[in-house]
């Protein structure tokens, strides 16, 4: 570093260092580090630095080449430090776009947002790769206004990049966030356009961002009905990985995503699972987090409190911090499995110290989150007042999709259920009709047990997300227990719809109309539960489900 820095002969650096060690001439090897790190004392550094604003054209200077050489060396955060000292804004663009890679490939997600703090904010609505990444950090603190602000400023300047395969990459990217946005407004098919022309214009080294537009094409495949299309589209990239294990980890949180939503508890958390052994051989803390996510949901969803806690609380409480979603739903899991283990006050802590602090002060749709959590909690504890105050002050709709632990409408029907609001049934419909136009199976199950057992918590096991929807996958278990059970236990939520319609002798017209999806939808779902069952058509699954006990028998 001295020899670049000074402009200097190699091997000069090491002379001087070796030379000051043996008179004692006020350096130290850091201890812990390699031999390569010293420490100046503290009086020397001063005078060097006086001598420095003596000549600030030789400081400027000496902070470019410092700069550049921590970048070539990986250390990005002091070479930003040095660029800033010499006031070189170019200088700093140039290390944060040419180190990009290290964010996506190791998950390092957090780091990106202070690269930006370092640039003015003129330089980065005026730089179409910086614009890129400030939305790329926006959506992973999930500010997804501002990721879409961050998008709507971008296209006003990406033309400028006179490289048509630069100038196409950006838009590739660009396109892969317009999806999340469509996709958390529950505009399904225009997140399906939105992926499709990411994927047209990505190169092939974006694998990160590739497997990025997987994740939301997948779930928005399911979200317009198509489930077998959605694992199909995660089978194909799957077949496809290339490259480090992040792709591979992405891919299969798109899985679990879709599985979590379409009602597959054991197939979520053997998902889970996966990505948590690729996690830990890849080194990727975003993955395990995501991984951790998952299985607490999953846990918890079968009402084992314990299993749910222990899997969350590295993430909750840990010194790696993962995106706001991954983080969130993680502290609501952790918060709902206290409370079912009868730990009020460390669950109304994790929600007040934990949630409140870390999401409200940043994300505005994530305090809206925060808020209405606090309020599902307080029902389950019986502070029904409090559950009131937030109910007169919540907006219906103002929180997107729901794919994770929980939803705030699902703690807006429990209130006015328990409070004997006569508008209770008519919400339930409203939510239930919801759910279903976004195929949102594991919702709208929660929403009919919520609605049968009046709200009580008790009725639904105290389980959150929780067991309102798993509830439900545990009476589909209950029913297949009988018998040898063949491929009956593996059928999703979707499917067991399906199937009990076919028993009525419904065409798959009829099924169609009567579940909102396609016609080709029921026919590959179809074929999926034949070929889980082992049989060939409709008249032999349904026969195949009698002779189990899963469906009751035809009368006579």
């Amino acid at each position: 570093m001295i020899d670049y820095v000074l402009g200097a002969e190699p091997g000069t650096g090491a002379h001087l260092v070796e030379r000051m060690e043996q008179e004692n001439l006020f350096i130290s090897r850091l201890s812990g580090h390699t031999t390569n790190w010293l420490r100046m004392h503290g009086l020397i550094r001063e005078l060097l630095r006086r001598e420095l604003e003596e000549d600030s054209d030789r400081a400027a200077d000496l902070n470019r080449r410092a700069a550049r050489w921590f970048a070539e060396h990986g250390l990005i955060e002091e070479a930003l430090l040095h660029a800033r000292r010499c006031g070189d804004t170019d200088l700093a663009t140039e290390i944060v776009v040419g180190s990009r890679g290290v964010i996506s490939s190791t998950e390092q997600w957090s780091r990106l947002e202070r690269w930006l703090s370092v640039l003015p904010d003129a330089a980065i609505h005026a730089d179409p790769e910086l614009l890129i990444l400030a939305a790329w950090s926006a959506d992973n603190r999930g500010l997804h206004r501002l990721m879409a602000t961050r998008l709507d400023r971008l296209e006003a300047v990406v033309d400028a990049i006179d490289d048509p395969s630069r100038r196409d990459a950006i838009r590739g990217e660009a396109a892969v966030l317009r999806s999340v946005q469509y996709y958390q407004e529950e505009r399904g098919q225009e997140a399906l356009d939105a992926t499709a022309e990411a994927l047209r214009l990505l190169p092939l080294e974006r694998e990160g961002e590739q497997a990025y537009a997987g994740i939301v094409r997948s779930m928005a495949l399911q979200m317009v009905g198509d489930f077998p299309g959605a694992q199909a589209e995660i089978d194909r990239m799957l077949d496809g990985a290339h490259g480090s294990g992040t792709f591979q980890t992405r891919i299969l949180m798109a899985r679990a995503f879709v599985q979590w939503i379409e009602g597959d508890t054991t197939g979520a958390a053997e998902t889970a699972r996966v990505i948590a052994n690729l996690a830990h051989e890849h080194g990727l803390g975003e993955s395990a987090a995501a991984a951790a996510m998952f299985s607490g949901m999953t846990s918890l969803d079968r009402g084992d409190f314990a299993a749910a806690g222990a899997a969350v609380r590295p993430t909750v409480h840990g010194a790696y911090a993962p995106n706001a979603f991954f983080y969130g739903h993680s502290a609501m899991v952790l918060a709902l499995a206290l409370q079912g283990l009868g730990r009020e006050d460390e669950a109304r802590s994790v929600v007040a110290d934990v949630l409140a602090r870390r999401l409200a002060g940043a994300n505005p749709l994530g305090a809206a989150e925060v808020e209405a959590f606090a309020a599902e909690l307080a029902l389950r504890q019986g502070r029904v007042e409090d559950a009131q105050r937030w109910h007169e002050q919540y907006q219906p709709g103002s929180c997107g999709v729901a794919y994770g632990a929980y939803h705030p409408e699902l703690t807006r029907l429990r209130y006015l259920l328990l409070s004997g609001d006569a508008s209770a049934d008519d919400v339930a419909v409203e939510l239930i009709d919801r759910f279903r136009a976004s195929h949102n199976v594991r919702l709208e199950r929660a929403v009919e047990v919520l609605r049968r057992s009046r709200g009580a918590p008790e009725a639904a096991g105290e389980v959150g997300l929780g067991s309102e929807a798993g509830s439900t996958e545990r009476e589909i278990s209950g029913r297949s227990a009988g018998g040898t059970g063949g491929g009956l236990s593996s059928l999703s939520s979707r499917e067991i719809d399906i199937l009990e319609l076919l028993a009525e002798r419904l065409s798959n017209k009829e099924i169609a109309k009567r579940l909102h999806i396609a016609p080709a939808t029921v026919k590959r779902h179809a074929a999926t539960l034949y070929g889980k069952l082992g049989v060939h058509g409709r008249r032999a699954a349904v026969e195949h489900a009698r002779a189990e006990g899963f469906l009751e028998r035809s009368p006579g």
